[in-house]
């Protein structure tokens, strides 16, 4: 995935660490070799190993609403069945939608 702007379709790494920057507490580290984002010393996003999609806590109930209400956007592996987190694809969210669910996620 490109890190750079992009032309108003999805949102990159670098716009995701500009929203980032705008929480108080958040810090970028790394989490199974992709960037990830912790606040207050807790994992909350990372990058999806393909660089495609970002894994991002919502709550198991959230995570049901979001893939039937987006399932373009939203999505799961089996790793991530039973879990808290989402898969977000970034080509997909807009940067206003992905600002809104990365603040109820902080």
């Amino acid at each position: 995935m490109s890190s750079s702007k992009n032309d108003g379709n999805g949102i990159t790494l670098d716009e995701i660490r500009e929203i980032a920057r705008g929480f108080p507490g958040v810090k970028e580290g790394i989490s199974y070799g992709t960037p990830a984002f912790r606040a207050r010393s807790k994992f909350f996003a990372r990058m999806y190993d393909d660089g495609t999609a970002l894994v991002l806590k919502v709550g198991e109930l959230e995570q049901e609403f979001l893939i039937e209400a987006e399932p373009e956007i939203y999505y799961i592996t089996d790793h991530y069945r039973g879990s808290a987190y989402v898969l977000v694809r970034l080509a997909k969210i807009s940067p206003s939608a992905f600002r809104d669910r990365f603040e109820q996620s902080w």
